[in-house]
């Protein structure tokens, strides 16, 4: 039997993975280790780490070959049951704890010869000779996301601003921008104060980086004091709450408030967001970070994607891992990442997420997997917008959770004037108005026109039930369907779903929402083929929205008003289309029994 291509380790609860084709000693992945946890081991001689296949047995012998462990190994190359790490009990460090692990200081070093390689939208720091963050599992690349540098200007542009929180979902690579900007710092010759992400919130480290190296700084100590009085000072914090010191800060955090609730109250702090990252930065990250078909597919990365949505920690990090822990199997890997998003979905009911999502705490860090801090549509990174991670999520919400929103309809559905709460609002909404699509009936609604002008067609329009099915491309949509076509993700901004036979619907809780021109004209393209009828875009409200709803505007791919000739565009017919959400006046028994006498004829005649 052959030693695990990959083996899992487990520190702390912390279980990260390494390969093994270098290693021939227990000795070596010892030292494998030491390096992965360097924070936590790095002070301790090797012959201290201890490694255990299962918790309560015998350690495995450090001065033996790793192949005569080839069969206990075998089951650490599942991250379920990872390989055990402990120290010795009553061993102490063998040097001074204020020592710098090797690759923090390679890494320090090598930032200001970081090649920045690319163009526009798709560029990336090449390290050379260290990893990034000094941790190797991180490799030598950082990609440059465009939103790295719409941040960096944020800062630059807000001087009189000191204290800056940069959060969003889970897994889209805080860590990372934390990085780029001990690049650019590291550029612009700055004293750099660098506490790192730990586990192990009673093991801080804090490393003083300048000109002349990297040192650790002990809490209290006159040069790390010295270092956090002067405002020329960067002081960047992962994932822990900061000292709230004069020095410019830079906090990276999961949207965890207890951490970052203090830096906040400060009269100079701002929070932002980082968005979840689009397909076409995925597939730039993959093409940069992970090429090699034979270790990430691009259909892996597509399936995960579909479900997943922007968050690479999924995409592409524990898809690659996956992928080799389950031999290649490309659906046996997508089945194991899927499971740990419904996992989130099966914590319990609706309610129950939601309130973990408002809670903002690391108990609630479960939530996010579901639903995603994605970018405003104003473009402003101190607003956020909530959204579910993919169609695929939203479609499990609507199987699993479908009664629940009809039973507590007006708690869900309620009207609010407040921001953040109308966003959660248009969330269910959506689920909801696509619950009644796909069931079918009979529907109140009402033709737009330009310039306010009222039709005076206020109608009912009549859809029997269908199945849903999604798309990744038009080409794969046949209106001549009875079905209800959705797209895998949010990339068709102006279609939330279609059905023939020349129907686009948009869910909305606002009295406003803009249409791109340019995403509206490429369906009209690629369906035109299909169907004779007038197109008609449907613009689904809820019932106190709908009779205030006016004609939408035609934006650029910018968001400004488009003034050019619409084209085809203006062929297509707005109409608003009300769902009802409970806080109308109760229907009677005789209007259910008409209600139901009427959905029955419409559904007759469509067919």
């Amino acid at each position: 039997m052959m030693v695990p291509a990959r083996i899992w380790l487990s520190f702390r609860n912390n279980v990260v993975s390494v390969e093994t084709k270098e290693l021939e000693y227990v000795d070596d992945l010892a030292l494998a280790a030491q390096n992965i946890f360097s924070r936590s081991l790095g002070d301790f001689d090797t012959s201290d780490i201890l490694l255990h296949t299962k918790e309560n047995e015998e350690p495995l012998n450090s001065q033996s070959l790793l192949s005569e462990y080839a069969e206990p190994l075998s089951d650490c190359a599942n991250s379920k049951t990872p390989l055990t790490i402990k120290v010795k009990p009553n061993v102490t460090t063998v040097k001074p704890n204020l020592g710098v692990e090797k690759e923090i200081v390679r890494f320090w070093k090598d930032l200001p010869a970081a090649q920045l390689l690319g163009e526009g939208k798709e560029q990336y720091l090449d390290l050379k000779e260290s990893y990034v963050l000094g941790n190797r599992e991180l490799g030598h690349r950082i990609v440059v996301r465009p939103v790295y540098n719409e941040l960096r200007e944020c800062f630059d542009r807000k001087s009189a601003m000191s204290k800056w929180v940069v959060t969003g979902t889970p897994g889209v690579g805080k860590s990372f921008f934390s990085a780029y900007y001990l690049w650019v710092a590291a550029c612009e010759k700055k004293t750099v104060v660098w506490q790192p992400f730990e586990t192990d919130h009673d093991a801080r480290s804090t490393y003083l980086m300048t000109s002349d190296g990297v040192r650790r700084a002990a809490y209290g100590s006159p040069e790390l004091v010295n270092a956090l009085e002067n405002s020329e000072t960067v002081y960047i914090v992962d994932g822990q709450p900061p000292l709230l010191r004069p020095t410019w800060t830079l906090l990276v955090t999961s949207p965890n408030y207890k951490i970052y609730k203090d830096l906040r109250k400060q009269a100079c702090s701002q929070l932002l967001y980082m968005p979840p990252w689009s397909y076409e930065e995925l597939r730039h990250c993959k093409a940069v970070l992970y090429a090699d078909e034979e270790k990430l597919p691009t259909t892996l990365m597509n399936q995960l994607f579909d479900w997943c949505g922007g968050v690479p920690r999924y995409v592409l990090q524990f898809a690659s891992t996956e992928y080799e822990s389950n031999s290649g199997d490309v659906e046996a890997a997508v089945q194991t990442v899927v499971d740990i998003l419904t996992d989130a979905i099966d914590r319990g009911s609706l309610n129950d997420i939601i309130e973990a999502h408002q809670s903002r705490s690391r108990e609630g860090d479960y939530s996010h997997r579901v639903l995603h801090l994605c970018r405003h549509p104003s473009g402003s990174l101190n607003r956020f917008h909530l959204a579910w991670a993919s169609s695929l999520v939203e479609n499990e919400m609507l199987e699993r959770f479908s009664q629940e929103i009809l039973h507590q309809m007006k708690h869900f559905l309620r009207p609010t004037d407040v921001d953040s709460r109308s966003n959660l609002r248009g969330v269910i909404f959506e689920v909801h108005a696509h619950i009644m699509l796909r069931d079918g009936g009979s529907f109140q609604v009402r033709r737009l026109c330009e310039g306010d002008a009222t039709s005076g067609q206020n109608v009912q329009v009549a859809f029997p039930p269908a199945k849903i099915r999604y798309f990744r491309s038009y080409d794969e949509v046949d209106l001549r369907e009875n079905t209800l076509w959705r797209p895998f993700s949010n990339t068709l901004p102006s279609i939330d779903s279609l059905r023939g036979p020349a129907n686009f619907f948009q869910m909305t809780v606002s009295q406003t929402h803009p249409i791109k021109h340019h995403d509206i004209s490429n369906a009209l393209k690629q369906v035109a083929d299909q169907s004779e009828s007038h197109p008609r875009l449907y613009f689904v409200v809820p019932s106190d929205v709908y009779w205030n709803y006016k004609w939408q505007p035609y934006h650029t791919k910018d968001g400004k008003l488009f003034k050019a000739q619409l084209g085809d565009v203006g062929k297509v017919e707005q109409w608003a289309l009300m769902i009802p959400t409970g806080t109308e006046k109760p229907a009677t028994d005789k209007d259910e029994e008409n209600h139901a006498g009427t959905k029955r004829k419409a559904i007759e005649e469509i067919q």
